[in-house]
């Protein structure tokens, strides 16, 4: 990761991420942010963050439409969740752009609060503040943009067979490869800011033994991209994802149908009233439309999806 981050750019500010919690964090449909004690509400990332021990960089991307994003990257080796970190900062005022990337995470999160395995070198763990001029019932669809970003990031470091499962995995050979949790905060009836997390197994070690028959990661599919090179295009990416979302987001659906794995499979739906059927399409707001035996079709906007021959489902 040194080599775009090894340099502090004079133009690149530490935020102070020591003043108590502040209230307004709202759910945008997948995860809640609460306040807790001090110790709780600040991981080791932040204290380097407040005291200016990070390495910060800085990244700028084009989206091809002629505007350019700045991404402020902080590597830090160790935190708690780099999703926490983010929304911290964006809590304190942080702009659109900055970026925390951890070496290990020790509490890394996924959907419906599962903890991510991050060990230390074996993966990529990002997460970006951002803030999009959408409404916050387009939200939902931040993941996508995520999802398309680094799809197309991994295809061009070799890797062209991975799909999206629906809503928020990255999959290839049935085994999932990549993560994404996104969070938002609303104030006054309109969305303040999102903090888009994602982790993505590289090499050896990047997931527990025991998921060996549903979780892979790239090294094991035969490429091993460099971090600081997935990263940048992953970023590259983000910043056309998010353009295209704010002009409507119908470029954003269009690639993510493009390479949803869910579609046209039998996919079981838990986490509430179990719903069987077969994903036949993807909404506006990125509902999953399902076909189910009698012929309805029923949207589903949140659960955990199980699609059949993915990631151990038969």
């Amino acid at each position: 990761m040194n080599r775009l981050l090894r340099k502090k750019s004079e133009n690149c500010q530490d935020y102070s991420l020591k003043e108590s919690f502040s209230q307004g964090a709202a759910d945008c449909g997948i995860m809640q942010a609460e306040p807790g004690s001090p110790e709780e509400r600040f991981s080791p990332a932040q204290r380097d963050l407040a005291d200016s021990t990070a390495l910060p960089g800085r990244i700028r991307t084009d989206d091809g439409k002629g505007k350019n994003m700045t991404w402020d990257v902080h590597f830090v080796k160790v935190t708690g969740s780099t999703n926490t970190d983010v929304l911290q900062a964006g809590l304190q005022g942080a702009p659109e752009g900055f970026t925390v990337v951890a070496e290990e995470q020790k509490a890394g999160r996924g959907r419906m609060n599962r903890s991510w395995f991050s060990p230390p070198g074996a993966g990529l763990y990002a997460s970006v503040l951002v803030r999009p001029r959408i409404s916050i019932g387009e939200a939902g669809l931040l993941s996508f943009c995520a999802a398309n970003a680094m799809r197309a990031a991994i295809a061009e470091a070799g890797l062209e067979t991975v799909r999206i499962k629906w809503p928020n995995d990255l999959v290839a050979g049935g085994k999932k490869i990549c993560g994404i949790l996104s969070s938002c905060r609303t104030q006054e009836g309109r969305l303040d800011f999102a903090v888009i997390g994602l982790g993505v197994n590289l090499g050896p070690g990047s997931y527990p033994e025991e998921l060996k028959d549903r979780a892979g990661c790239l090294a094991e599919m035969g490429v091993t991209p460099d971090r600081e090179d997935l990263l940048y295009q992953y970023l590259r990416h983000l910043d056309r994802q998010l353009r295209d979302l704010e002009e409507g987001g119908a470029e954003v659906l269009a690639e993510l149908k493009d390479h949803c794995v869910t579609l046209g499979r039998e996919v079981l739906v838990s986490g509430g009233t179990e719903l069987r059927g077969t994903a036949v399409d993807i909404g506006k707001s990125g509902e999953l439309i399902l076909r189910t035996e009698d012929g309805t079709r029923m949207p589903v906007l949140a659960g955990d999806v199980s699609v059949r021959g993915i990631m151990g489902y038969a």
